[in-house]
């Protein structure tokens, strides 16, 4: 189905243009090839038997703002939250870097922010009980 805004094809499933984000409308229909009668209706035979394969869309904007919406005084990282993986860090660095990661995956700077100083404790923690341990 060709998109009306960039021309460009996409498949016939999919409501909006995988290029462009464009809505894409039922009236345009793809280009049929030049079928024998027998053909199309054995089409129409496997077309009924066989499931509709799902076409994911790509993503093409990826600096999309986050869907969840929050109060201006909510807070993204609490501050409970942030003590207990601090203490849980100290105890376990793994803890601090695994967690670090997750938050390192979120869209917002405060999350990213917290997230580096975690894994950057976890592995302040890896260091030093290496220098008690072979020391």
């Amino acid at each position: 189905m060709l998109c009306p805004k960039c021309k460009k094809e996409n498949t016939a499933t999919v409501e909006v243009c995988i290029h462009c984000d464009e809505k894409l409308t039922l009236e345009q229909k793809p280009v049929a090839s030049a079928t024998s009668k027998k053909s199309v209706t054995r089409n129409k035979q496997i077309k009924k038997t066989r499931p509709t394969p799902i076409h994911h869309q790509r993503v093409s904007n990826v600096d999309r703002q986050p869907q969840e919406t929050l109060a201006k005084n909510e807070e993204i990282v609490p501050l409970s939250v942030n003590i207990f993986i601090i203490v849980g860090t100290l105890i376990l660095p793994l803890i601090g870097i695994i967690v670090g990661i997750i938050y390192l995956k979120r869209p917002y700077p405060e999350a990213k922010k917290t997230g580096r100083i975690w894994i950057t404790l976890g592995f302040f923690a890896i260091a030093v009980y290496a220098i008690l341990i072979f020391n």
